[in-house]
């Protein structure tokens, strides 16, 4: 959360003070305010549901997820899995349809939770068999699929890219007994989080300068960006995510340290 408030400010403050970074970026108060806070809104240029930081809006569906998921928690165990898909299958066909909910979460995209939720399940209770080649012929099935499909909505949108999606999850679980302690597999999924609300950052600087003020082509660019992005996804794991996160905890009454871990 605190690495999407530093990204979502330092977005609002480069368009606010130097929207020729981000020319197709809006700003307002409003929009500002809502995206902090996972609040689905129009985005302030005009193209629909989305937060400041753009590539922020799969956030505001993980935190409708966190609370119909921590809500579930208050049911008998017996009935917390069927709470989770009850309340999803209500919120999207029915509360997201009225004035005070917002029809963003009309979008079929949110059934896609309860696939990874199935993922979770099955591994709990029965484990997902490792392997080598079958995972990977599953996995380069479902990147095919997920390629050759360009743009899907609705229906077909979860068949083309949530189906496969999930199948990917599964092909690298069950290629982690020979690839968990590889440090660079590690590596990247400890930056990702940090990558992917960042990286618009750099890319549209690295555009601003490079490109337009530098003249260089849009390729070599690029090839400057991707290292930087890297580098500052590093630096914000660790002095972000992890070394803010740590002062911030310490700074809490005992009490809520305890609650916390």
């Amino acid at each position: 959360m605190r690495a999407h408030w530093l990204y979502t400010t330092t977005t609002a403050a480069v368009i606010y003070f130097a929207s020729d970074v981000m020319p197709d970026y809006g700003f307002s108060l409003k929009g500002l305010v809502m995206s902090l806070f996972f609040i689905p809104t129009q985005n302030p240029a005009g193209y629909g549901y989305y937060p400041i930081l753009p590539v922020g809006w799969t956030l505001n569906f993980e935190m409708l997820f966190y609370v119909v998921f921590a809500m579930s928690l208050m049911l008998k165990r017996q009935w917390q899995l069927w709470g989770v898909v009850l309340a999803i299958v209500v919120i999207n066909t029915l509360f997201a349809h009225q004035p005070f909910v917002s029809s963003f979460y009309t979008d079929p995209i949110i059934f896609e939770f309860l696939l990874g939720l199935g993922i979770g399940v099955v591994y709990a209770r029965y484990g997902i068999p490792s392997g080598r080649w079958w995972p990977i012929g599953l996995a380069v099935a479902s990147a095919a699929v997920i390629l050759r499909c360009n743009d899907p909505s609705g229906l077909t949108r979860f068949l083309a890219w949530g189906l496969p999606s999930a199948l990917l999850m599964l092909a690298f679980i069950a290629l982690e007994s020979r690839t968990g302690d590889n440090r660079m597999f590690k590596v990247m999924g400890d930056w990702s989080y940090s990558t992917s609300l960042l990286h618009v950052i750099v890319l549209w600087s690295g555009n601003y300068v490079l490109t337009e003020q530098f003249g260089l082509s849009p390729y070599l660019a690029l090839a400057i960006c991707l290292p930087i992005i890297a580098l500052c996804s590093w630096l914000s794991f660790e002095f972000v995510e992890k070394k803010l996160s740590r002062q911030l905890k310490r700074r809490l009454p005992r009490s809520h340290r305890t609650a916390a871990a």
